[in-house]
């Protein structure tokens, strides 16, 4: 093992312990100081024993350490972190685990598909055979029969996420994940903008959809039903403000769809960017019906000179 000491500014000590694979498997850090007894001097006889009656004690401060540790398997996965209320005792139980300790579970190809939290349920994730984590539930989300899901276009951005409603197991979603064969979702002209049958789960519809993400145009902004407010997205910077929009922003985030939970109400959003790809101008929907803009301005080294909300 190897270790170092840290001191932050404010005089706090923590020592990290990692193996030669330079992964940490012990975090100590000083809780506090306390007071400790130790023998003192004492007269000794001829055999260099304490004379009876002649013992000292002398008291020392010396800290206080908490300790966490993690654990790993055979592979180098991180399995379980015992925080320090687990490890004032030994051999921990079952039920101790559960109540103290962060602990993960990885498939064969060591992608981590459940998690555990101190006190909580544990949380599962299914993967595509693309590596890409497409669901997750959490233990209030099994009460109710809910994961929530992401959506990818064909440049693995992650387009679109909302709630899917089944009652089939973790191992059987992982199974029927792995099986299908849709990569990306594509652009199209309507409501949404995307199609959602081109990646699991394949049979959600625009209901189910919570966000909403675009990227490269502002086509979306002409699509039927983007916009049941009809509001106005367009680039419009206010007086006292310099600055052109760049046309060309393939890989800009562009825009974007947020619902209002237990509401059939859409807040969307346009942000518009300058030839150094610093957002200038953005025009976000609000609760009440209309529209906040935010526009801003640059120096030539990317500092913010000024701003407006309006």
């Amino acid at each position: 093992l190897r270790y170092s000491e840290n001191i932050s500014p404010d005089g706090k000590r923590s020592q990290p312990y990692q193996d030669v694979e330079r992964k940490v498997v012990l975090q100590r850090v000083v809780r506090g100081y306390i007071e400790e007894l130790i023998d003192g001097p004492c007269l000794v006889d001829d055999n260099g024993d304490c004379v009876p009656g002649t013992e000292s004690q002398i008291s020392r401060t010396v800290p206080e350490w908490l300790e966490t540790y993690y654990v790993y398997d055979v592979y180098g996965q991180l399995r379980y972190i015992l925080p320090p209320k687990l490890v004032t005792g030994s051999n921990p139980t079952e039920s101790q685990l559960n109540t103290y300790a962060f602990r993960y579970e990885y498939d064969a190809e060591g992608r981590q598909i459940k998690a555990k939290k101190p006190g909580a349920d544990w949380d599962y994730f299914v993967y595509d055979r693309w590596g890409r984590q497409v669901l997750s539930q959490d233990a209030l989300q099994r009460t109710r029969f809910e994961w929530s899901f992401v959506k990818f276009d064909r440049y693995n951005r992650a387009i679109a996420s909302g709630i899917y409603n089944t009652t089939k197991s973790h191992a059987t979603l992982q199974s029927e994940v792995t099986a299908f064969s849709g990569r990306y979702e594509s652009k199209t002209n309507n409501a949404v903008g995307y199609t959602l049958n081109g990646t699991y789960p394949n049979t959600v519809s625009a209901n189910d959809l919570m966000v909403i993400s675009y990227f490269d145009t502002y086509d979306f902004l002409g699509y039927p039903g983007w916009d049941a407010d009809a509001n106005n997205y367009s680039f419009n910077l206010p007086a006292g403000f310099t600055g052109d929009r760049v046309e060309l922003t393939l890989d800009y985030s562009t825009g974007g769809k947020v619902r209002v939970i237990g509401q059939d109400l859409w807040l969307n959003a346009v942000t518009y960017y300058d030839r150094d790809g610093q957002p200038i101008h953005s025009v976000t929907e609000n609760h009440l019906g209309g529209t906040d803009r935010a526009t801003f301005e640059y120096d030539f080294t990317g500092l913010i000179l000024k701003s407006l909300l309006n």
